[in-house]
């Protein structure tokens, strides 16, 4: 065989180049080509290649992806105990011009930028396969190598097509005599059952063509089985494309239960500054909305909007209801802000799904988005009304991830910059943003140390790290903060890291071994010292901050125990607290029993993708069982993962039903001839390279006695089923059966949990009587209705900060604090107040213009997020600022009593008695169904507050501070020293106000 190498063999090239060709004698191009056509059968004809499986796509069809391994190269050692493996992408495909391309996008054997074309050339004699390739200098390999390996690798794949090809013929000319009398329509279908894929039909029917001497029945196989694999291919994509709407469809309707059992309505307390916000944006205009100064929070200090939040949510509402209006659909903003969680997580489906088609296929795809669409713990944050950042935030987290994955493939420019700007989109809508930045990193850093690093890799860090930290830097919440925090600093390490490597690989590729040498050693050591000089100067910048430079959020991920230790008003909030083992199964169900299997999945094969799948589910895992907030982040990863094991099973299981069921038809006219092509091509692919390296006519002999024996003596079924390891019919049925009854506990658990779990709005409850009957407790509404009618527009309000949004947005009232708690002396301070005795406490609240006090009271009804259940927060970030406030003085023994038992400072403190003030005249005994006693203190009277209003039901009191006593003029001068003297006397028994 002719050998043309067209490339130098100097190594200053910066890629090797070469070409090699193949005669094949006998045997026409068109016969030829249906061999090199079939994508997913390689491991027919090339030496050495074990296995050649099917991993996206169709055969012959661009983009479609095959897993190769099992052949041995020229560097390895006889030791070697790893198995060589490569994965392949179709490039393009022409049948007309007889040409196929494709690249290695991943493997082990160092093959980096891999590009080869196949091209079947039409001889007199005969025709010729020419194999053109190029790529990256290999490590460890010489050019020459190479050469050889392809050349001597396509000369044998040129010598078992011919032997195939003579040998499908001698058994097509038997059954051609067997079967000439009959229709074109009987031997086409006989053509296209004998073998496995319509390509290898193809090649029967063109043998058929040239033992008949006819023109029409090549045509027509040809035409069929082409038209066959489009119908096939058109049919899954509409089929997938109308599976997606429908899981839109389902992602959509099944978080719509809160509007129908309730009302079209605003959810929990952060979405109503949301919808605040979302009403000024749309009713101001953009730039009002980044100026805007809020008066009415955080008063006297006030509150800047625009540079304090993440605007990707308010944005994105204020953009769908422009868009809506402009098309003269009137909607309410309120009513866009209800909906915006559904529509996104319909979005978020399908995210899913395009993230695991990169790394597993379509069907994973598909499992995982449905999967998504229906997991509890994201309804919880997306149901209708449930207006947070997280409603968009956590699609805008899976599509990043996509993007990233999909550049980390294709090595794409274009989905790097947009995996940029989806970042960028991410970064506006949540402060989890911080999770991405340093999970691509570790993914990046991974990948460089276990020695997958490509130009792919590079390519889809470098412009993240570069455009999305520009872009990020243009949100004014983040601002400097994206190169000023510690949060950023592991993302720029790796980006000096990964550059560091890029270098060394450039270098290798140029200079001669002992050049190269010399020049990674300049190499390393001027990155240590770029590394050391920029961990010098991170250290200088952090080294001021007493945090260095962490966020309280971050440090309290990093160590769990630091939230409790330092910053009370962290540990305060409920969803940062750990979650208990019932709340995974509650929130993910049985996912948590599939995540394991989908990573064993994942290992096989291990790809870049894979393993960024399995570093997300670790991180995720951990982080969730640190605050039960980040189950929210958990869900997509356990979705894809359970989406991968759940896709696998069924392949396994379902293939093994369909291998056995023709079994079961009884063709046994045709298991001879079957078994007998079957047996020919597995004994074309296991052939040794002993027998490769022994002269062609000894070769040829020996396979045309061994097939010749092959054909007599077929495989027998016990033998096919042991060589495909295929589970027994009964087990596959069973098991697949289990598989659906799984399915359907996890679409049970996920609806009641969406109906009954999470549908339920705060500021609306409900409750059901041992009678069946329904009550409706609306007392918030009622509550801010009454400041909202009762009270002057400049009073200000106080309460404990979970109220502070709501009480602005629906009564519209200025409050002291609020629900953003970025200023703790602040929230300290209403702490403080609610803390201490009734006269000090007024002296407080009157300091700060304070005209009305909310309190939240559950003891009535049972309702147990009320004030007193919190009030130890309340102490211990108070006394956190201001020390005279000690948290023992509140306890018994250590325990949190509210009954008789209670500590005198407990039974006179603010928040004591504005709970509890007449509510002996309930039920005559002051039993508290909350804490499940009678309190402490019944009888008292009130001498600085006046009850104004409480609730049908108890749950909201609101009291007003009493104007302080002016000074008496017109009286005797005796009357004026005995008041003077009893003031004296009254002053001398209370301590001074610690505020």
């Amino acid at each position: 065989m002719e050998h043309i190498q067209q490339s130098s063999q100097s190594t200053t090239e910066a890629k090797w180049k070469g070409k090699a060709t193949a005669q094949v004698k006998e045997s026409n191009a068109e016969q030829i080509w249906p061999c090199i056509e079939d994508f997913f059968g390689l491991d027919k004809w090339f030496p050495g290649i074990s296995t050649c499986i099917p991993l996206e796509g169709i055969s012959g069809q661009p983009g479609c992806v095959r897993f190769c391994a099992g052949f041995k190269t020229p560097v390895d050692g006889h030791d070697k105990k790893t198995v060589n493996w490569t994965k392949q992408k179709l490039l393009s495909i022409d049948p007309t011009r007889l040409t196929i391309c494709y690249s290695i996008i991943d493997g082990n054997v160092g093959f980096h930028s891999y590009v080869s074309t196949w091209n079947v050339l039409p001889k007199d004699d005969g025709c010729e396969i020419e194999w053109i390739y190029e790529v990256e200098p290999v490590q460890g390999w010489k050019l020459e190598l190479l050469d050889s390996f392809i050349h001597n690798g396509l000369q044998v794949m040129a010598q078992r097509m011919q032997d195939a090809l003579k040998t499908l013929e001698q058994a097509l000319r038997v059954e051609v005599e067997r079967l000439n009398k009959q229709s074109g329509g009987a031997c086409l279908r006989f053509c296209l059952f004998k073998f496995e894929t319509p390509r290898n039909a193809l090649s029967l029917l063109s043998l058929f063509l040239s033992s008949l001497r006819s023109s029409i029945w090549p045509s027509m196989a040809a035409s069929d089985a082409h038209n066959g694999a489009s119908v096939r291919h058109a049919f899954g994509s509409v089929l997938a494309f109308f599976i997606l709407l429908l899981i839109g469809v389902l992602a959509f309707s099944i978080r719509l239960f809160s509007v129908i059992k309730y009302e079209s309505v605003i959810h929990e307390f952060d979405p109503y500054f949301n919808y605040r916000v979302t009403q000024f944006l749309t009713k101001n205009g953009i730039y009002d909305f980044w100026n805007w100064f809020d008066d009415r929070t955080w008063y006297p200090l006030g509150r800047v909007i625009g540079g304090t939040v993440y605007p990707g949510l308010t944005l994105t509402a204020g953009t769908l209801w422009w868009i809506l209006n402009s098309v003269n659909i009137p909607l309410s903003v309120e009513t866009v802000c209800v909906f915006t969680a559904p529509i996104f997580s319909a979005f978020a489906s399908w995210a899913t799904y395009l993230l695991t088609k990169e790394v597993k296929g379509v069907g994973a795809g598909l499992t995982a988005a449905a999967l998504l669409a229906m997991v509890p713990s994201y309804i919880s944050r997306s149901v209708a009304g449930s207006y947070d950042n997280e409603a968009v935030a956590i699609f805008a987290l899976i599509f990043t991830f996509y993007l990233y994955i999909k550049t980390l493939n294709t090595g794409s420019l274009f989905y790097a910059t947009l995996n940029s700007i989806a970042y960028f989109y991410m970064v506006c809508s949540w402060g989890g943003y911080t999770f991405i930045i340093n999970l691509i990193p570790m993914h990046v850093l991974l990948c460089i140390v276990t020695g997958r690093y490509s130009s792919r890799l590079y390519i889809a860090y470098a412009p993240l790290v570069v455009l999305g930290t520009l872009l990020a830097s243009l949100v004014p919440v983040v601002g400097f903060n994206a190169v000023m925090t510690s949060e950023h600093f592991a993302s720029f390490l790796v980006f000096i890291i990964i550059h560091v490597v890029a270098l060394v690989y450039y270098i290798k590729g140029i200079l001669t071994p002992k050049m190269f040498k010399v020049a990674v050693a300049l190499v390393v050591s001027v990155g240590l010292a770029v590394c050391c000089a920029m961990v010098a100067v991170l250290i200088a910048v952090v080294a001021s901050s007493p945090t260095k430079g962490w966020s309280g959020r971050s440090l309290s991920l990093l160590d769990p125990t630091y939230a409790s230790k330092y910053i009370p008003i962290i540990a305060s909030v409920s969803e940062h607290q750990p979650p208990t083992w019932p709340s995974y199964f509650m929130d993910i169900n049985v996912l948590a029993f599939l995540v394991p299997a989908g990573i064993i999945a994942c290992f096989s094969p291990l790809s870049d993708a894979s393993s960024f799948v399995i570093l997300y589910i670790v991180t995720s895992v951990y982080f969730s069982g640190v605050m039960v907030r980040l189950m929210l982040v958990l869900a997509p990863a356990a979705c894809i993962l359970s989406g991968i094991a759940l896709s696998q099973a069924f392949d396994v299981f379902t293939g093994s039903i369909k291998f056995q069921l023709p079994s079961l038809s009884g063709h046994s006219h045709v298991d001879a001839g079957e078994a007998s092509s079957e047996s020919v091509v597995t004994n074309d692919s296991v052939k040794t390279d002993k027998s490769e390296d022994t002269s062609k006519e000894r070769t040829s002999k020996k396979s045309k006695k061994k097939e010749k024996e092959l054909v007599e003596k077929p495989l027998s079924k016990s033998q096919i089923k042991k060589r495909l390891l295929v589970l027994p019919l009964e087990t596959s049925i069973i098991a697949i059966i289990l598989l659906v009854l799984l399915g359907a506990f996890y679409v049970v658990h996920s609806v009641w949990a969406a109906a009954e779990a999470y549908s339920a709005p705060s500021i609306v409850l409900t409750s059901y009587s041992p009678e069946g009957g329904l009550h409706v407790f609306d007392d918030f509404r009622e509550a801010y209705a009454w400041l909202s009618h009762n009270t002057e527009v400049d009073d200000k309000v106080a309460s404990w900060w979970d109220y502070g949004y709501q009480t602005t947005a629906m009564a519209n009232r200025t409050v002291i604090v609020d629900n953003n708690t970025w200023n703790n002396t602040h929230i300290a301070t209403v702490g403080t107040a609610m803390s201490s005795p009734e006269k000090a406490a007024w002296e407080i609240f009157h300091s700060l213009d304070v005209k009305y006090v909310l309190v939240v009271f559950g003891g009535l009804v049972g309702y147990p997020s009320d004030d007193i259940n919190k009030f130890l927060w309340m102490v211990r970030i108070g006394g956190g600022v201001f020390p005279h406030i000690k948290e023992p003085d509140y306890l018994r023994d250590g325990q949190y009593r509210i009954d008789s038992m209670a500590t005198p400072t407990m039974l006179n403190c603010l928040m004591y008695k504005l709970s509890y003030y007449r509510f002996v005249e309930t039920d005559g005994k002051a039993f508290d169904r909350v804490r499940r006693t009678e309190i402490g203190k019944k009888h008292f009277k009130l001498t600085h507050f006046e009850e104004v209003f409480t609730t049908h039901h108890w749950m909201v009191r609101i009291y007003k501070l009493k104007p302080p006593k002016n000074r008496i003029r017109g009286k005797t001068k005796k009357s004026k020293s005995k008041a003077s003297s009893k003031t004296a006397s009254k002053r001398k028994g209370l301590k001074r106000n610690p505020f």
